[in-house]
């Protein structure tokens, strides 16, 4: 089938952005008004990613924090030079930007050392691989985009993401997508489907340690300065209770999720190629929700799998409706 699609091919993020917000999109990927700007946050995930592959690559036997302060000091060149544009600007000066990048990044470090002595090294191929290709041909259907992915840790059976990351929060959807995908992509290129995409979730922000540490010289400030009158603010409230420095979330290469996401791929293709999905009852799927997981994400599910996999529930009873029990008569 010859194809007329205005974009040459997908990435698990851009996939997330055209079913969260097409008009963002449409600017970004078909127009090309990239935005200049970005986010302190993002800059630091970078810095972490780049020092742990320089890490790896190196046989685990640099001195990470080394490589990490050379790093740092480039992405605080970008900064004063003007070559990076922060959305925050506003929240950080030349010298708190490079205080609290190395603040962050020595964090983010100590907590990876302790992670990294859980992954069986010896089954590592590479890291920070990328690829690129169509998806699902080893299944037998195949959309015709091709389909790209980078993935921070290649092992014989699994993929890792790293995640740098404020909080934890419900990603289950958007996993499901990127997770689907790189594992599909290491199967085209290797002959094997994973078992599973792990996503490692580090916390860059304050620890509980520090928030406590931090609380506990509040309240003496609070015990030292009442008023004349015997009035002063409320007393410093104790930090929640603490949180791990990093999680694991596990998309395993289910048929469903496999399914789910190739469907996805193949609406996305064809609303490119000029197919008007609506008049054809194949909505694209979204994928937030002010609460929880979107109704409209567990009706595209239902109706691609003929099931609730949450529930277990069958849902398409077609199967069985259209089975031929003629020989009963």
């Amino acid at each position: 089938m010859k194809q007329n699609n205005i974009v040459a091919n997908l990435s698990p993020s851009s996939i997330l952005s055209l079913l969260t917000d097409q008009v963002n999109w449409h600017d970004k990927y078909v127009l090309k008004n990239w935005e200049s700007k970005t986010w302190f946050g993002t800059i630091a995930g970078s810095v972490f990613h780049d020092t742990v592959d320089s890490w790896i690559k190196s046989g685990r036997t640099c001195d990470i924090y080394s490589v990490s302060k050379e790093f740092i000091l480039d992405a605080v060149h970008a900064y004063k030079t003007g070559k990076t544009v922060l959305k925050d600007k506003e929240q950080y000066t030349e010298d708190s930007f490079k205080e609290e990048l190395e603040v962050q990044q020595n964090r983010l470090i100590a907590v990876f050392l302790e992670y990294q002595e859980t992954i069986n090294w010896e089954k590592v191929v590479s890291s920070e691989v990328k690829f690129r290709s169509r998806i699902g041909t080893l299944l037998g259907k195949s959309p015709e985009m091709v389909v790209t992915g980078k993935v921070d840790l290649d092992t014989n059976d699994e993929v890792y993401d790293w995640k740098t990351v404020k909080t934890y929060d419900d990603k289950e959807i958007d996993y499901t997508i990127q997770g689907v995908i790189y594992g599909l992509l290491k199967a085209e290129h290797t002959g094997v489907m994973p078992k599973q995409t792990r996503f490692v979730e580090f916390l860059r922000t304050e620890s509980y340690e520090d928030k406590l540490a931090k609380w506990k010289g509040d309240v003496r400030l609070w015990e030292d300065n009442g008023s004349p009158k015997g009035e002063r603010p409320r007393k410093p409230s104790k930090p929640k209770v603490e949180k791990p420095l990093y999680r694991e979330v596990i998309i395993p290469m289910d048929q469903w999720r496999i399914d789910v996401v190739l469907e996805i791929v193949q609406r996305i293709q064809d609303a490119l190629s000029g197919v008007n999905l609506f008049m054809e009852g194949r909505p694209l799927p979204p994928v937030s929700s002010k609460y929880g997981i979107p109704d409209g994400w567990v009706k595209f599910v239902e109706n691609v799998t003929g099931m609730n996999p949450w529930t277990g529930e069958i849902t398409d009873m077609t199967s069985i409706a259209d089975l031929d029990i003629s020989f009963l008569d």
